[in-house]
């Protein structure tokens, strides 16, 4: 009988969420290769025909009102009704949202586990499922994996995109526990684990010992985009821009004070020079930082990119459009000892844009390794001066039009990672189909 993998992931097809493309993005390299699935997700996603997939509403308030938020704005246009229906949602869920946030103090997907870990338990037990892979992301899909492999005995391979826990954790003290409590049960009972740096393997090692060399690096990377047609031409202003999420541990205080520096040296570049940011608005330290410098003129909010319904353009091609027009793509690594097993998925998308990249980077050889090797700058993420001087070097060759393609690929692919998954899946149970792609 031909068994399944039971694929775990709270995220699963949301456009434009690195937690979902970090996961999807695999599934078409695991049909080729002869596996079938069975996916079990959150309502937040498209629905996947391709295979069967349980898309599933957590019990918890807190749950359910960020899934419902979602998944009302995926099913209805009208914006009056979609108003009046999330008034609703909040206004019935208001009461227990604020108990269960009050005591639990948890991700508010913590209990998508029981869902996800019951209508699981209930497939298992029809015999098609051979192995359990538990993805993200959301702590739930891991928790759910440990309860089924526990139940079940079946194999169970994790792959955890951040890390459960690092040194400055500022959660409540609630899901710190949680954190370390799973990660531990991973580390001693997971069949395979993989972490996606080789700072956050190196430090799960440290705290769990017993992991052995069932801990291994697992780079996501990303195939090449559909970027056809899609050509670079030197913008009428320096266009530096910046895609994904801004907060307080990941701002643009440093870019904006080398910004100010390199501009009292050159003037001019000031004039010439624009900072698009999409995907977020500016963070309140961001923001703060730019009136105190006086660069309002600078900078510029795009903000979220949606699907076009009347274009049918989904919201990740415009974004991959406009990462191929940029002159120049800023990645921000971030603040605090998490970025020491962090590299954000971004990189592997602006890998295959051909265009210059300016990586930011706070305390992380693997990143800055990864960007030089292929030609791009990496810079410390707290050195305005030294920023400044790249931002002066960037100006000066989109001045003189020699900020060109590079012409390059990544070496970084989702199919070498799923090669890489694959070996592992046939290991720990043959019965899997697997066809040569």
């Amino acid at each position: 009988m031909v068994k399944k993998i039971l694929v775990l992931s709270h995220a699963f097809n949301m456009d434009g969420r690195a937690a979902s493309q970090t996961v999807t993005d695999k599934v078409p390299h695991l049909l080729r290769g002869g596996f079938h699935l069975l996916v079990v997700s959150a309502v937040t996603g498209a629905r996947d025909t391709r295979f069967e997939h349980l898309q599933l509403l957590p019990w918890g308030p807190a749950g359910l009102h960020f899934d419902l938020r979602h998944l009302i704005r995926q099913r209805f246009q009208n914006g009056l009704i979609i108003r009046a229906l999330l008034l609703s949602v909040q206004a019935v869920l208001l009461i227990p949202f604020l108990l269960e946030k009050l005591l639990m103090r948890l991700e508010s997907q913590t209990s998508w586990v029981f869902p996800a870990y019951f209508r699981s338990l209930s497939r298992i037990a029809s015999g098609d499922v051979g192995l359990i892979y538990s993805t993200g992301g959301a702590l739930s899909a891991h928790l759910a994996g440990l309860w089924l492999k526990r139940k079940s005995g079946l194999p169970w391979v994790v792959e955890i995109h951040d890390p459960l826990i690092y040194a400055d954790w500022d959660k409540s003290s609630m899901f710190l526990l949680l954190s370390r409590w799973l990660e531990k049960r991973i580390c001693a009972e997971a069949d395979q684990v993989y972490w996606f740096t080789e700072g956050a393997l190196t430090a799960a090692r440290q705290r769990n010992p017993d992991l052995g060399d069932r801990g291994n690096l697992l780079i996501p990377g990303n195939d090449r985009p559909d970027i056809e047609g899609m050509r670079y031409t030197p913008s009428e202003t320096l266009q530096i821009c910046h895609f994904g999420s801004l907060s307080r541990t990941r701002s643009l205080r440093y870019f904006l004070e080398g910004v100010r520096i390199a501009g009292e040296r050159n003037p001019a570049l000031l004039g010439d020079m624009r900072l698009c940011i999409y995907g977020s608005r500016l963070d309140q330290k961001s923001a703060k930082v730019m009136k105190a410098l006086g660069l309002e003129g600078v900078v510029i909010e795009v903000g979220r990119l949606e699907a076009n319904r009347d274009t049918g353009e989904s919201g990740r091609h415009q974004v991959l459009r406009r990462m191929r027009q940029a002159d120049c793509l800023l990645l921000l690594h971030g603040e605090g000892n998490v970025t020491a097993e962090y590299i954000p998925s971004k990189t592997y998308e602006y890998l295959w844009m051909q265009r210059p990249i300016l990586g930011l980077v706070n305390r992380n050889p693997q990143l800055s390794r990864l960007l030089s090797d292929l030609g791009h700058y990496a810079v410390s993420a707290t050195n305005a001066i030294e920023i400044s001087k790249v931002i002066e070097d960037i100006w000066m060759k989109w001045t003189d039009k020699r900020l060109q393609d590079n012409a390059l690929g990544s070496p970084y692919t989702t199919k070498r990672s799923v090669d890489q998954l694959c070996n592992r899946f046939v290991e720990l149970c043959p019965a899997l189909v697997c066809q040569n792609a």
